[in-house]
C-alpha cells in the first residue's frame, strides 16, 4: 500500500472574500498541505472541483452566484465521497445544521483561528496521513 505524504494532499479553498482565501491558504500550506485551487463562488468551485479533484474542500456558505450549500450538493453529486468543510459567520449551531443537511464532514465558524483549522484538517484527513 502506498502512503501519501501530507504535502500530496490537495485542498481547494472557496470564499467570496479573497483576503480570507489567502489567510486560509497560508494556514493550510503552513500545515504542509497543497492548495491546488481557489474559487470565489459556487460555480467556480464546481468547475475547479471537476478539474483538480482535491481531497478536501473548505467552502464558505454565503457567496454570490451560487452559494456554498448548492455548490456542495452539486460536488457531492459528482463524488458522494468528497470531503467538504463548510465555513461561515452564521451562528455555529445553525452552521452545524446546514453542514449536516448537505453532507459536509465538518464546520468552521468565522473568524477562525489557526488552531481550529489545524484540528479540523487533522480530523477530516487523518486517514490520508
Amino acid at each position: 500500500m502506498v502512503r501519501l505524504l501530507v504535502n500530496e494532499i490537495s485542498v481547494m479553498v472557496v470564499d467570496d472574500d479573497v483576503d480570507l482565501i489567502e489567510i486560509m491558504s497560508d494556514i493550510i500550506q503552513g500545515e504542509g498541505y497543497s492548495v491546488v485551487a481557489r474559487a470565489v463562488n459556487g460555480d467556480d468551485a464546481i468547475e475547479c472541483y471537476k478539474r483538480y479533484r482535491p481531497k478536501l474542500i473548505i467552502m464558505d456558505v454565503i457567496m454570490p452566484r451560487k452559494d456554498g450549500i448548492e455548490a456542495a450538493r452539486e460536488i457531492l453529486n459528482i463524488n458522494r465521497n468528497a470531503r467538504i468543510i463548510m465555513c461561515s459567520s452564521i451562528h455555529p449551531d445553525d452552521l452545524v445544521d446546514v453542514a449536516k443537511n448537505v453532507g459536509a464532514w465538518g464546520v468552521l465558524s468565522k473568524p477562525y483561528a489557526s488552531e481550529q483549522v489545524r484540528e479540523i484538517l487533522e480530523s477530516v484527513l487523518h486517514d490520508y496521513q
